[in-house]
């Protein structure tokens, strides 16, 4: 007789009584219900969790997201670009353009046959600068301006430094003008480039009764002609002459840097700059 026959065979006449039955199967149910009920407890304590979660996790994206488009789509700082054409780069915070704008037909010409956006300032100047249709506008009277305006002092001054590398710049001289960039918002209300609004308000600081209408009508080189004429009290075609002399200095330093409210000008100069990292 094998092990489990004999035990079956020792305990087959034990039975449980009623009371111990009933007993079992009231404890078996308090403890099946204690279960379904912490269970049920336990629930929205995950689907807070689940939730919180999730709400951490949409904070994260957004917080990404508003970084990224504090690096890639806001405006930081301002590259004007004026001779007759009028034309302004929107910078980002890592100095790409975001936006290029013409104010004047001619600057609409340009910008119709080179594509900036998205490249590194320095690069959309070489390009603007190169273009077919801008050769023709920088002759030997034209005053070619870069104008730059950044609400951080190194930012502005790391612009300032680049464009006096550029080619642009060294080869076609001209002037390198800081300007406030409180000022933007003004000159675009105005009509105005950045670059040829400063020329303008620094003309008007000579001579008030020039109006913002007949900037718009004059050249970056009358306009700066005429400032030269008041500056040095000689007569217009000595400060056309000036101007010119500047404009086309090619490195060499023009002189005193000049400083009107908000605005300082000063000629391109090859030996400063910096390369592109």
């Amino acid at each position: 007789m094998g092990m489990s026959e004999r035990l079956k065979e020792a305990f087959g006449c034990i039975e449980a009584g009623r009371d111990l039955k009933q007993n079992t199967a009231n404890y078996l149910q308090t403890v099946r219900r204690q279960r379904e009920e912490n269970a049920h407890k336990a629930l929205p304590g995950r689907r807070r969790m689940s939730l919180a979660a999730g709400v951490a996790g949409l904070f994260l994206l957004f917080f990404l997201g508003a970084g990224a488009r504090q690096l890639l789509w806001v405006p930081v700082s301002y590259v004007s670009i004026d001779v007759n054409p009028s034309i302004e780069l929107t910078l980002n915070q890592i100095d790409r353009v975001i936006a290029a704008e013409a104010y004047n037909s001619d600057g609409e010409r340009i910008l119709e046959s080179v594509s900036v956006r998205g490249t590194y300032y320095m690069d959309a100047v070489e390009l603007l600068m190169e273009c077919e249709f801008m050769q023709e506008y920088l002759t030997e009277d034209a005053c070619l301006t870069f104008t730059v305006a950044a609400g951080n002092g190194g930012k502005e001054e790391a612009l300032w430094e680049g464009i006096a590398y550029s080619s642009g710049c060294r080869n076609h001289g001209g002037l390198r003008i800081r300007a406030d960039v409180n000022m933007v918002e003004e000159a675009h209300e105005n009509g105005f480039s950045l670059g040829k609004y400063a020329a303008c308000r620094a003309l008007q600081e000579y001579d008030p009764a020039v109006t913002t209408e007949e900037c718009h009508n004059m050249t970056m080189s009358e306009i700066h002609g005429l400032i030269e004429e008041h500056r040095h009290g000689g007569n217009h075609a000595n400060g056309h002459k000036r101007v010119r002399d500047a404009c086309r200095d090619n490195g060499e330093d023009p002189g005193e840097d000049t400083q009107e409210e908000g605005v300082q000008e000063e000629g391109c100069r090859g030996s400063h700059g910096h390369r592109r990292k």
